[in-house]
């Protein structure tokens, strides 16, 4: 006979098919075969990724890359850059979109105290003569609460005795459609049906029915409806919604309602104007950025062109190349190659981090092991000192014996990627510069250019193989900083060959990475509890070009680019994936 054991916890994810025999492997007791749109817990559990929602077409006719860049320029001033990229000797399609609060502070709920908090409030009763000798409490109606569930429960037991609740609210000038959503469930009282007739009228300018449903859902049933409500698409005034039970032939009539909403789209507000950038189509998933503290503004590097920032002013956005100090005189020694003579030959810095108030940028094609910090505080000037000692200066100093610079990350110890391994910078003293400076190799897994991600105390990045995703941090037990192959158990996850990661930390801890086959690879990773679990992830019909976390009208959300074939045309579209 087939055996089919019990499994407390999911919290390896899909795990490699190589262990499907073993029964006594702990990734064998705890993973899965497969798991496809779908988030593993840490807690072990499994649970539905939320569906794709629609925010708007940005490109149509367009079949290139696209870049998600989610960055925060200061307090409370959040935005998502979607880029998209022309070709070579035409760049009309170089455009950079910008998604703030504004264009997400459309939903609006009309319905007041919708799940009854406050006992009723805002809500009418409804109640037909002898009230005194029908339903609960000698009236018709009774406010509830279940724990975190406030509900209304209605009931009547007189025939032709009307009991129920109502609202009345205003519908101002909107976007289509308008949707009507509630929550009915019998009352689980024995021999009490539980029937409840749901109504909707438009009041302006005379009372027009518009919606009557009538719901069966028997003493423990439950019925969640969400509909679109056609005669309010062009509607404006005063609507009433009424949820009410009337007995006849002798049968009690007992409901709860829950979770009443009325909503729709207020009208976009006027965003950010696109804003026209230096990069093609192709250069896209090799831009590095990092966030300027100071200007608050957004530094963007690519190998291919010099480097530029990204300004939000007075609602408008602007992409233009940075003016750093050129040096040369008094104090000032000869700036970096690509300032004092930018050419794309020489090429460009491709990586970049921020560290103890520098700007650090890394690897061009003329200096691929170089690295060139900024003055402390002043991220524009990258010329040497004459005074090396001074420690607020800008530096700049060689990597030996390793290959192309591909990422930095700041934090308590510097970490550097390269193609053949990866490096601790530190000091003596507690600042680094140029005449106290320690370069250490740590590992030798070698990165892809990609850029790091930083997740709580850890840094991941990408194998040079962009099969494999690193966890470098620092072991109180060796001593040293250890790298961790977080790929080790599921190593077929990604061989799709990654292109990009982010990590989102709500509602679930993941890091996403974008794969060049058009699907995401996810890995749910809490860093304190260590659980750590993978799975897939696609979108039927359409292709994911980027993801990145970001957080936008109070809400943490991984934001996607994603390509559909709408009639044979390609459209690249932004979509919420979480939330």
């Amino acid at each position: 006979m087939t055996w089919y054991p019990i499994k407390s916890t999911f919290a390896a994810g899909e795990v490699t098919p190589a262990v499907s025999s073993q029964t006594s492997n702990p990734l064998f007791q705890a993973g899965l075969r497969a798991c496809r749109n779908m988030y593993v817990t840490h807690l072990g559990s499994v649970t539905t990724r939320p569906g794709l929602g629609y925010i708007e077409t940005i490109a149509e006719d367009y079949y290139g890359d696209a870049r998600v860049i989610p960055v925060d320029l200061g307090v409370e001033q959040r935005i998502v850059l979607v880029f998209t990229g022309g070709v070579e000797g035409d760049l009309t399609d170089s455009l950079v979109y910008t998604y703030s609060d504004q264009n997400f502070a459309r939903f609006a709920q009309l319905v007041q105290n919708p799940s009854f908090r406050a006992g009723g409030q805002y809500w009418t009763v409804v109640e037909g003569s002898g009230a005194a000798d029908v339903g609960f409490d000698e009236v018709d109606y009774d406010w509830q609460t279940e724990g975190d569930n406030f509900q209304c429960s209605i009931g009547s037991a007189v025939d032709g005795l009307q009991a129920g609740v109502k609202q009345t609210v205003d519908i101002p000038i909107h976007d289509a459609p308008t949707r009507f959503v509630y929550r009915v469930l019998g009352g689980g009282l024995d021999n009490v049906s539980g029937v409840v007739r749901v109504r909707m009228w438009t009041l302006d300018p005379t009372r027009t029915e518009v919606y009557n449903q009538q719901h069966n859902v028997g003493q423990y049933g439950e019925e969640a409806v969400s509909i679109v409500i056609p005669e309010l698409e062009t509607y404006t005034g005063k609507i009433e919604v009424f949820f009410d039970v009337t007995p006849s032939g002798g049968v009690t009539r007992h409901v709860i309602i829950n979770s009443v909403q009325v909503i729709y789209d207020e009208p976009s507000v006027a965003g950010v104007a696109p804003a026209a950038h230096p990069y093609t189509r192709d250069q896209l998933a090799d831009i590095q950025y990092v966030v300027d503290p100071y200007l608050h503004n957004v530094v963007l590097v690519h190998p291919d062109v010099t480097p530029h920032t990204y300004t939000l002013s007075a609602g408008i956005a602007t992409v233009a190349p940075i003016a750093f100090n050129t040096g040369g005189g008094g104090d000032k020694g000869e700036p970096p190659h690509w300032v004092s003579d930018p050419n794309a030959t020489d090429g460009y810095p491709r990586a970049c981090g921020a560290n103890q108030g520098r700007l650090v940028l890394g690897g061009s094609y003329k200096e691929p092991q170089k690295i060139w910090a900024s003055e402390a505080g002043e991220w524009l000037d990258m010329s040497l000192p004459t005074d090396t000692t001074l420690s607020n200066e800008p530096f700049h100093y060689v990597m030996t014996a390793v290959g192309y610079i591909q990422w930095i990350e700041g934090g308590v110890r510097m970490l550097h990627g390269t193609s053949n391994g990866e490096h601790v910078v530190s000091a003596q003293a507690l600042l680094v510069t140029g005449a106290d400076i320690q370069v250490v190799e740590h590992s030798t897994n070698g990165a892809a250019h990609v850029q790091a991600e930083r997740v709580g105390h850890e840094v991941m990045f990408c194998g040079g193989d962009r099969r494999n995703v690193y966890a470098a941090n620092y072991s109180e037990e060796l001593g040293q900083m250890r790298n961790d192959n977080m790929t080790l158990s599921s190593p077929h996850i990604t061989r799709g060959a990654i292109k990009r990661m982010a990590y989102g930390r709500e509602p679930f801890k993941i890091l996403w990475c974008t794969l060049q086959d058009g699907t995401a690879a996810a890995m749910s990773y809490d860093p304190g509890t260590k659980t750590l679990g993978w799975h897939r992830h696609d979108t039927p019909g359409g292709t994911i070009l980027d993801m990145a976390e970001g957080r936008l009208a109070g809400e943490d959300r991984i934001y996607a680019v994603v390509r559909r074939e709408v009639d044979g045309v390609a459209h690249d579209r932004g979509l919420v994936v979480d939330g």
